[in-house]
């Protein structure tokens, strides 16, 4: 069976291509971008000259995307980490204990938002100040249409994904808060939403445990992240950006590594409460 693809240009060579952001063709810019995020899941974006902050917030006010939102558990995150603008810094610095943000080792698939609820944090922006010298591929998963296709095969394991103890996550090595819930919901009008993780933040031997059907689940999830149908990878570049409708995808990154005479390879990270409009908002 071949179930109705909620990202029909999902990993195409067009979606692949940035598109170019300056603020002259802001707004045409901001409809291409849009149309991406709502086809694909992802749209790329380079600019060629502008602060970073700026051109972020630029963005991100095009596509309606509002203010961005910082997580209650970086409350007291180390000064420099988080910037005036809510973005965070993501680089591999001794200073810093986040293992995702201050690492060079891999990173798993994940939805950003450890402790949020399914679906809160429906769109993350990545920005590349400065790329490292040798990896750090983002790969994104098309999640939502990976339920699609494991309930499609197997209708027996929809309630497995959909339950309340599914997934738990933590916020490893600094509150250790742990949040269980589901790892896919659907919304009052059946929009389906992901929080589809196997990071190290994700612990789902407890929802094994307790959930009838759920390894097999996992199991057949696992299996659609190594099919190239499901799944994209881009090295962002100096300048080069990423709108993530982090509600629908899931994203991941390879290890990296710095070249001592080049700048760190340092990313921008906002994230968002709010899905793009359809209507890109005038500024």
């Amino acid at each position: 069976m071949n179930p109705r693809r909620w990202l029909p240009s999902f990993g195409t060579n067009d979606s692949l291509q940035p598109v170019l952001w300056d603020e002259a063709s802001a707004g045409a810019a901001a409809g291409e971008l849009m149309r991406r995020y709502h086809e694909c899941g992802y749209a790329l974006f380079v600019t060629k000259s502008g602060d970073s902050e700026s051109v972020i917030t630029s963005v991100s006010r095009k596509l309606g995307l509002g203010e961005t939102y910082i997580p209650a558990q970086y409350a007291n995150y180390p000064n420099g980490s988080f910037l005036v603008s809510g973005f965070n810094k993501v680089e591999a610095t001794a200073e810093s204990s986040h293992r995702g943000f201050s690492s060079a080792d891999a990173q798993e698939l994940h939805s950003d938002g450890t402790l949020e609820p399914v679906g809160r944090v429906a769109t993350s922006i990545l920005f590349c100040v400065y790329p490292a010298a040798e990896g750090g591929e983002t790969r994104i998963f098309d999640s939502v249409d990976a339920f699609e296709r494991v309930v499609s095969v197997s209708p027996e394991l929809r309630h497995s994904l959909l339950d309340a103890n599914a997934l738990s996550r933590r916020d490893v090595g600094r509150t250790e808060a742990t949040v269980v819930g589901p790892v896919f919901s659907f919304t009052a009008d059946g929009a389906l939403h992901s929080r589809f993780s196997m990071d190290n933040t994700s612990e789902w031997e407890k929802g094994f445990a307790k959930v009838k059907d759920l390894r097999r689940a996992y199991d057949a999830l696992l299996c659609l992240t190594r099919q190239p149908d499901f799944g994209t990878s881009v090295t962002l570049r100096s300048g080069w950006g990423i709108v993530l409708a982090n509600s629908k995808v899931s994203h991941a990154r390879t290890s990296f590594r710095n070249d001592p005479q080049s700048p760190p390879r340092l990313l921008l990270r906002g994230l968002f409460l709010r899905r793009a409009e359809r209507e890109p908002r005038r500024l």
